[in-house]
Protein backbone atom coordinates (compact mmCIF):
# COMPACT_ATOMS: atom_id res chain seq x y z
CA UNK A 1 0.00 0.00 0.00
CA UNK A 2 1.34 3.38 -0.99
CA UNK A 3 2.21 5.71 1.85
CA UNK A 4 -0.24 8.57 2.33
CA UNK A 5 1.45 11.85 1.61
CA UNK A 6 0.78 14.40 4.32
CA UNK A 7 0.64 18.16 3.76
CA UNK A 8 3.82 20.04 4.54
CA UNK A 9 4.03 22.85 7.07
CA UNK A 10 4.11 25.28 4.15
CA UNK A 11 0.84 23.82 2.89
CA UNK A 12 -0.54 24.05 6.40
CA UNK A 13 0.12 27.79 6.37
CA UNK A 14 -1.62 28.09 2.99
CA UNK A 15 -4.60 26.10 4.35
CA UNK A 16 -4.96 28.50 7.29
CA UNK A 17 -4.82 31.55 5.03
CA UNK A 18 -7.47 30.09 2.71
CA UNK A 19 -9.83 28.64 5.30
CA UNK A 20 -9.97 31.28 8.03
CA UNK A 21 -13.00 33.53 7.62
CA UNK A 22 -11.73 37.15 7.54
CA UNK A 23 -15.14 38.34 8.73
CA UNK A 24 -14.62 36.35 11.95
CA UNK A 25 -10.86 36.20 12.44
CA UNK A 26 -9.29 39.63 12.06
CA UNK A 27 -5.78 38.62 13.15
CA UNK A 28 -3.16 37.84 10.52
CA UNK A 29 -3.58 34.14 9.53
CA UNK A 30 0.15 33.62 9.05
CA UNK A 31 0.91 35.05 12.50
CA UNK A 32 -1.75 32.82 14.08
CA UNK A 33 -0.35 29.75 12.34
CA UNK A 34 3.22 30.41 13.37
CA UNK A 35 2.14 31.20 16.93
CA UNK A 36 0.42 27.81 17.04
CA UNK A 37 3.62 26.15 15.82
CA UNK A 38 5.59 27.99 18.48
CA UNK A 39 3.26 26.65 21.17
CA UNK A 40 3.38 23.13 19.72
CA UNK A 41 7.08 22.86 18.92
CA UNK A 42 8.69 25.99 20.47
CA UNK A 43 9.82 26.85 16.95
CA UNK A 44 11.36 30.23 16.24
CA UNK A 45 10.98 31.73 12.76
CA UNK A 46 14.38 30.22 11.87
CA UNK A 47 13.18 26.79 13.02
CA UNK A 48 10.02 27.15 10.95
CA UNK A 49 12.02 27.93 7.82
CA UNK A 50 14.11 24.81 8.42
CA UNK A 51 11.01 22.59 8.75
CA UNK A 52 8.65 24.34 6.33
CA UNK A 53 8.81 21.64 3.62
CA UNK A 54 8.61 18.68 5.97
CA UNK A 55 5.42 16.65 6.11
CA UNK A 56 3.12 17.45 8.99
CA UNK A 57 2.21 14.41 11.15
CA UNK A 58 -1.37 13.24 10.57
CA UNK A 59 -2.42 14.05 14.12
CA UNK A 60 -1.07 17.57 13.82
CA UNK A 61 -2.87 18.09 10.52
CA UNK A 62 -6.17 17.04 12.11
CA UNK A 63 -5.51 19.39 15.03
CA UNK A 64 -4.87 22.23 12.59
CA UNK A 65 -8.20 21.65 10.82
CA UNK A 66 -9.96 21.57 14.18
CA UNK A 67 -8.20 24.81 15.16
CA UNK A 68 -9.49 26.54 12.03
CA UNK A 69 -13.05 25.33 12.66
CA UNK A 70 -12.97 26.65 16.23
CA UNK A 71 -11.47 29.99 15.20
CA UNK A 72 -14.18 30.36 12.56
CA UNK A 73 -16.74 29.82 15.33
CA UNK A 74 -15.38 32.94 17.08
CA UNK A 75 -13.53 30.98 19.76
CA UNK A 76 -10.44 32.92 20.93
CA UNK A 77 -7.10 31.28 20.20
CA UNK A 78 -6.10 31.66 23.87
CA UNK A 79 -8.97 29.43 24.95
CA UNK A 80 -8.22 26.88 22.24
CA UNK A 81 -4.57 26.52 23.26
CA UNK A 82 -5.35 27.31 26.94
CA UNK A 83 -2.48 29.76 27.14
CA UNK A 84 -2.17 33.54 27.10
CA UNK A 85 0.87 35.80 27.13
CA UNK A 86 1.10 38.47 29.81
CA UNK A 87 4.08 40.40 31.13
CA UNK A 88 6.74 38.15 29.55
CA UNK A 89 5.17 34.85 30.62
CA UNK A 90 2.59 32.35 29.40
CA UNK A 91 -0.33 31.64 31.73
CA UNK A 92 -3.11 29.10 31.71
CA UNK A 93 -6.52 30.46 30.69
CA UNK A 94 -9.79 28.80 29.80
CA UNK A 95 -13.45 29.79 29.68
CA UNK A 96 -13.59 30.08 33.48
CA UNK A 97 -11.58 33.33 33.35
CA UNK A 98 -11.08 36.35 31.14
CA UNK A 99 -8.31 36.50 28.59
CA UNK A 100 -5.74 39.06 29.81
CA UNK A 101 -5.57 42.24 27.76
CA UNK A 102 -2.31 44.09 27.03
CA UNK A 103 -3.59 47.27 28.71
CA UNK A 104 -3.76 45.44 32.04
CA UNK A 105 0.04 45.37 32.03
CA UNK A 106 -0.25 49.08 32.85
CA UNK A 107 -1.86 48.16 36.17
CA UNK A 108 1.16 46.01 36.98
CA UNK A 109 3.48 48.87 35.98
CA UNK A 110 1.71 51.26 38.34
CA UNK A 111 1.74 48.75 41.21
CA UNK A 112 5.48 48.26 40.73
CA UNK A 113 6.08 51.96 41.33
CA UNK A 114 4.38 51.78 44.71
CA UNK A 115 6.11 48.57 45.73
CA UNK A 116 9.49 50.04 44.87
CA UNK A 117 8.85 53.06 47.06
CA UNK A 118 9.35 50.83 50.09
CA UNK A 119 12.06 48.32 49.10
CA UNK A 120 12.84 47.38 52.70
CA UNK A 121 9.26 46.97 53.89
CA UNK A 122 7.41 43.64 53.90
CA UNK A 123 4.33 44.72 51.96
CA UNK A 124 1.01 42.89 51.83
CA UNK A 125 -1.10 43.16 48.69
CA UNK A 126 -4.55 41.90 47.70
CA UNK A 127 -5.48 41.23 44.08
CA UNK A 128 -9.27 41.60 44.26
CA UNK A 129 -11.30 39.78 41.63
CA UNK A 130 -8.15 38.02 40.52
CA UNK A 131 -9.57 35.78 37.77
CA UNK A 132 -6.63 33.83 36.36
CA UNK A 133 -4.38 35.44 38.98
CA UNK A 134 -2.03 37.05 36.49
CA UNK A 135 -1.83 40.47 38.16
CA UNK A 136 -1.03 39.29 41.67
CA UNK A 137 1.11 36.40 40.47
CA UNK A 138 3.14 38.62 38.14
CA UNK A 139 3.87 40.98 41.02
CA UNK A 140 4.77 38.06 43.29
CA UNK A 141 7.16 36.78 40.60
CA UNK A 142 8.81 40.19 40.35
CA UNK A 143 8.89 40.80 44.13
CA UNK A 144 9.27 37.47 45.93
CA UNK A 145 9.03 39.06 49.40
CA UNK A 146 5.64 40.58 48.60
CA UNK A 147 2.86 38.93 50.63
CA UNK A 148 0.05 38.37 48.11
CA UNK A 149 -3.54 37.28 48.61
CA UNK A 150 -5.77 36.57 45.60
CA UNK A 151 -9.54 36.83 45.97
CA UNK A 152 -12.43 36.07 43.68
CA UNK A 153 -16.12 35.37 44.08
CA UNK A 154 -15.76 32.48 41.60
CA UNK A 155 -14.34 29.16 42.79
CA UNK A 156 -13.73 28.27 39.14
CA UNK A 157 -11.56 31.35 38.68
CA UNK A 158 -9.60 30.58 41.84
CA UNK A 159 -8.95 27.06 40.52
CA UNK A 160 -7.32 28.59 37.44
CA UNK A 161 -5.35 31.03 39.60
CA UNK A 162 -4.12 28.13 41.71
CA UNK A 163 -3.07 26.28 38.56
CA UNK A 164 -1.03 29.30 37.48
CA UNK A 165 0.51 29.70 40.93
CA UNK A 166 1.55 26.05 40.88
CA UNK A 167 2.87 26.20 37.30
CA UNK A 168 5.02 29.24 38.11
CA UNK A 169 6.01 27.98 41.59
CA UNK A 170 4.60 31.01 43.39
CA UNK A 171 3.31 30.86 46.94
CA UNK A 172 0.27 33.07 47.50
CA UNK A 173 -2.90 32.93 49.59
CA UNK A 174 -6.30 32.30 47.96
CA UNK A 175 -9.62 33.51 49.37
CA UNK A 176 -13.11 33.15 47.90
CA UNK A 177 -15.62 35.94 48.34
CA UNK A 178 -16.85 39.29 47.08
CA UNK A 179 -14.19 42.01 47.17
CA UNK A 180 -12.88 42.62 50.72
CA UNK A 181 -15.55 40.31 52.19
CA UNK A 182 -13.27 37.45 51.17
CA UNK A 183 -10.72 38.52 53.78
CA UNK A 184 -10.74 38.42 57.55
CA UNK A 185 -10.69 41.67 59.53
CA UNK A 186 -7.03 41.12 60.36
CA UNK A 187 -6.18 40.46 56.71
CA UNK A 188 -7.88 43.67 55.60
CA UNK A 189 -6.15 45.67 58.33
CA UNK A 190 -2.76 44.41 57.17
CA UNK A 191 -3.15 45.50 53.54
CA UNK A 192 -0.71 48.01 52.07
CA UNK A 193 -1.87 47.76 48.45
CA UNK A 194 -5.10 46.75 46.73
CA UNK A 195 -5.04 46.05 43.01
CA UNK A 196 -8.13 45.14 41.05
CA UNK A 197 -9.37 44.78 37.50
CA UNK A 198 -13.05 44.28 38.37
CA UNK A 199 -15.99 43.75 36.03
CA UNK A 200 -16.69 47.23 34.67
CA UNK A 201 -18.70 46.87 31.46
CA UNK A 202 -22.28 48.15 31.61
CA UNK A 203 -24.99 45.62 30.80
CA UNK A 204 -26.29 48.11 28.25
CA UNK A 205 -23.09 47.53 26.24
CA UNK A 206 -23.57 43.78 25.83
CA UNK A 207 -24.95 44.13 22.33
CA UNK A 208 -21.86 45.95 21.05
CA UNK A 209 -19.30 43.54 22.47
CA UNK A 210 -17.24 41.37 20.12
CA UNK A 211 -18.94 38.11 19.23
CA UNK A 212 -16.05 36.10 20.68
CA UNK A 213 -16.47 37.88 24.02
CA UNK A 214 -20.23 37.34 24.10
CA UNK A 215 -19.93 33.65 23.22
CA UNK A 216 -16.97 32.53 25.28
CA UNK A 217 -15.79 34.85 28.06
CA UNK A 218 -17.41 34.58 31.53
CA UNK A 219 -20.12 37.22 31.96
CA UNK A 220 -19.58 37.29 35.71
CA UNK A 221 -16.11 38.74 35.09
CA UNK A 222 -17.26 41.27 32.48
CA UNK A 223 -20.41 43.10 33.49
CA UNK A 224 -21.50 45.16 36.49
CA UNK A 225 -24.54 47.14 37.55
CA UNK A 226 -24.69 50.97 37.74
CA UNK A 227 -23.35 51.30 34.20
CA UNK A 228 -20.33 49.23 35.21
CA UNK A 229 -19.52 51.19 38.38
CA UNK A 230 -21.18 49.06 41.07
CA UNK A 231 -18.13 47.13 42.27
CA UNK A 232 -15.97 50.23 42.50
CA UNK A 233 -18.51 51.86 44.80
CA UNK A 234 -18.85 48.72 46.90
CA UNK A 235 -15.08 48.52 47.30
CA UNK A 236 -14.86 52.17 48.38
CA UNK A 237 -17.60 51.58 50.96
CA UNK A 238 -15.77 48.54 52.30
CA UNK A 239 -12.48 50.41 52.60
CA UNK A 240 -14.20 53.27 54.41
CA UNK A 241 -16.02 50.91 56.80
CA UNK A 242 -12.81 49.04 57.59
CA UNK A 243 -10.94 52.25 58.50
CA UNK A 244 -7.89 51.18 56.48
CA UNK A 245 -5.59 53.24 54.27
CA UNK A 246 -4.05 51.07 51.56
CA UNK A 247 -3.03 52.43 48.21
CA UNK A 248 -5.71 51.33 45.73
CA UNK A 249 -4.94 50.73 42.05
CA UNK A 250 -7.83 49.94 39.71
CA UNK A 251 -8.29 49.29 36.02
CA UNK A 252 -11.32 50.97 34.48
CA UNK A 253 -13.17 51.46 31.21
CA UNK A 254 -11.94 54.08 28.80
CA UNK A 255 -14.68 56.60 29.69
CA UNK A 256 -15.14 55.83 33.39
CA UNK A 257 -12.30 57.74 35.00
CA UNK A 258 -14.19 60.84 36.07
CA UNK A 259 -17.20 58.88 37.37
CA UNK A 260 -14.97 56.61 39.47
CA UNK A 261 -13.02 59.63 40.71
CA UNK A 262 -16.28 61.18 41.91
CA UNK A 263 -17.37 57.94 43.61
CA UNK A 264 -14.02 57.69 45.37
CA UNK A 265 -14.17 61.27 46.61
CA UNK A 266 -17.71 60.66 47.83
CA UNK A 267 -16.77 57.68 49.99
CA UNK A 268 -13.12 58.48 50.70
CA UNK A 269 -12.98 62.25 51.12
CA UNK A 270 -9.54 63.77 51.47
CA UNK A 271 -7.94 60.91 49.55
CA UNK A 272 -5.97 61.72 46.40
CA UNK A 273 -7.47 60.23 43.23
CA UNK A 274 -5.45 60.17 40.00
CA UNK A 275 -6.56 59.03 36.55
CA UNK A 276 -3.73 57.51 34.50
CA UNK A 277 -4.36 57.19 30.74
CA UNK A 278 -3.20 54.31 28.58
CA UNK A 279 -0.98 54.69 25.52
CA UNK A 280 -3.99 55.77 23.44
CA UNK A 281 -4.84 58.52 25.92
CA UNK A 282 -7.93 56.77 27.28
CA UNK A 283 -8.83 56.46 30.96
CA UNK A 284 -7.31 53.19 32.18
CA UNK A 285 -5.88 53.22 35.72
CA UNK A 286 -7.25 54.87 38.86
CA UNK A 287 -4.81 55.45 41.73
CA UNK A 288 -6.33 56.25 45.12
CA UNK A 289 -4.03 57.18 47.99
CA UNK A 290 -4.79 58.41 51.48
CA UNK A 291 -3.39 61.81 52.24
CA UNK A 292 -0.94 61.79 55.13
CA UNK A 293 -3.49 63.38 57.46
CA UNK A 294 -5.97 60.57 56.71
CA UNK A 295 -3.34 57.87 57.24
CA UNK A 296 -2.31 59.41 60.57
CA UNK A 297 -5.91 59.24 61.81
CA UNK A 298 -6.19 55.48 61.25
Amino acid sequence: MAKTVQPTYRQGEQYVREQLDPQVVTDDPTALYRYQLFLTHQWSLTDYVQHVDEEMPATEWEQLKKLVRRLNAYEPLQYIVERAYFYDRFWHVDQRVLIPRPETEGLVDQARQFIERAPDKALRMADIGTGSGIIGLTLKRLYPTLDVVLTDVSSDALAVAQMNATDHQLEVTMRQGSLLEALSVDEVQALDIIVSNPPYIAFSEQTVMDESVKRYEPQLALYAQQEGLALYETLFRQVKAAHVTPTILLECGYRQGTAIQQLAHGHLPNWDVTIVPDEQGHDRIIIIEPKQSVADEQ
